[in-house]
């Protein structure tokens, strides 16, 4: 499958287009360290036994993984908001072959690697905050790309799922 160029191009007009992006990244942080705080302030211990360690820091990698490779794919049409830009194309190679927002999954797989090795049910809860704005954003940016691409992107919907291959 081939990647296309919209009939016109823009920027998204609305808050979304630098709002999210900062609210994620306060989430992401807060989430660091309140799990931080949980576990060297408050002496809550582990709520996650230490043999998840592993598994946070599969998410960890997996995130970081995943997040390179849509970045190398995206290239110059890569941004922060939600906007198409001059000779915008429809990216559906790579990690967008499997799932339409790989960005999202990566940064979904990381917030949770945190509190998962640090064990913090604290943090876990903060971490859950990032789950709306990402529901949000992803709805915009897809009405935004169905607006742009129409039927094309219409038809990679039907073949893709949103953030876990064969499932969502």
């Amino acid at each position: 499958m081939a990647d296309t160029t919209p009939a016109e191009t823009g920027k998204a007009k609305s808050a979304d287009r630098w709002l999210l992006p900062v609210l994620g990244r306060a989430v992401v942080i807060a989430g660091l360290a309140v799990s931080a705080f949980d576990i060297v302030i408050l002496r809550h211990g582990r709520f996650i036994p230490g043999a998840f360690e592993g598994l946070g820091l599969a998410l960890f990698v997996a995130g970081i993984a995943i997040y390179v490779a849509a970045r190398l794919t995206l290239g110059r049409f890569f941004s922060e908001t939600v906007e198409i830009k001059p000779g915008h194309r429809l990216i559906m190679r790579g990690p967008y072959r499997y799932i339409r927002h790989p960005i999202y999954l990566a940064v979904i797989l990381f917030a949770f690697s945190i509190p998962t090795v640090l064990g913090s049910l604290y943090g876990f809860v903060t971490i859950l905050a990032l789950m709306p704005m990402l529901i949000v954003r992803v709805r915009f940016e897809e009405k935004v790309l169905a607006s742009t691409f129409g039927q094309e992107y219409v038809e990679y919907v039907r073949k893709t799922k949103r953030l876990i291959p064969y499932i969502y």
